[in-house]
């Protein structure tokens, strides 16, 4: 019953609140419980508990990395304490090592979109943007294309909708684009800033100019990266059912 799982939840917090509050009273312990602390607080930062919002790039400084490198400095001092330099230099090398290899996806738009596609080819949300990505590159056949897959996971997907509407106006489609914005006005999920950058540019003479409305106010986000890739990447996982 949801009643018992609430409770189960507030109990398993309650435990948890209460273990930060033990190790932190001991001296020998005490960041432990720091590091517990920020863990169990950094979250709220970037939950919709706290609705964050970032109009240029949803990237958020995550501050649970701290409690991650409290935890880590804990256990080297605790080895120097034991006279183990030669264990602390492999924690600092596996450590290290993790941290590039999880990070290199971030090197670019590229490197970050084709590596989310090719792990869940399942996710509408993966190819919706990467159908922004070839956008960017422009590469207009594969924005439709990854676009419609999008869609095909998930035919309400406000992201892919709003990537659909931005691909007409991005490369100059204006009777398509009127027709998906009309469409877009009663549909829920979708962003009002989308909608009124989109009402804004359509107001405008030509297909040239709703062209260069659109790409100018677009953020660019990350390094684009290697469009060659993209466009293998991309014409791979299509072929693909």
């Amino acid at each position: 019953p949801p009643g018992s799982a609430s409770f189960a939840w507030l109990l398993a917090f309650a435990l948890i609140v209460a273990g930060v509050i033990w190790l932190s009273r001991r001296p020998r312990t005490r960041v432990l419980g720091a590091a517990a602390a920020l863990a169990l607080v950094s979250p709220l930062f970037t939950s919709p508990l706290l609705a964050p919002r970032n109009e240029l790039a949803d990237r958020y400084w995550f501050i649970g990395s701290v409690a991650a490198a409290l935890v880590v400095g804990w256990g080297a001092s605790q080895a120097w304490a034991r006279r183990a330099p030669l264990a602390i230099a492999a924690l600092i090398a596996g450590c290290s090592f993790a941290s590039y290899k999880a990070s290199s996806v971030w090197a670019s738009e590229v490197d970050l979109w084709t590596f989310v596609v090719q792990t869940s080819p399942h996710s509408p949300r993966a190819w919706s943007a990467l159908s922004r990505v070839h956008r960017l590159a422009g590469q207009g056949e594969l924005a439709v294309r990854a676009v419609e897959r999008s869609l095909a996971l998930r035919p309400d997907s406000s992201a892919a909708l709003t990537s659909r509407l931005f691909n007409h106006l991005w490369f100059g489609r204006l009777d398509a684009a009127r027709a998906e914005l009309g469409a877009l006005e009663s549909h829920e999920g979708v962003r009002d800033a989308a909608l009124r950058l989109a009402r804004r540019c359509l107001t405008l003479a030509d297909a040239q100019a709703v062209q260069a409305c659109v790409q100018q106010a677009t953020p660019r986000g990350m390094v684009l990266g290697d469009v060659e890739r993209l466009r293998a990447v991309s014409e791979r996982m299509l072929s693909e059912p």
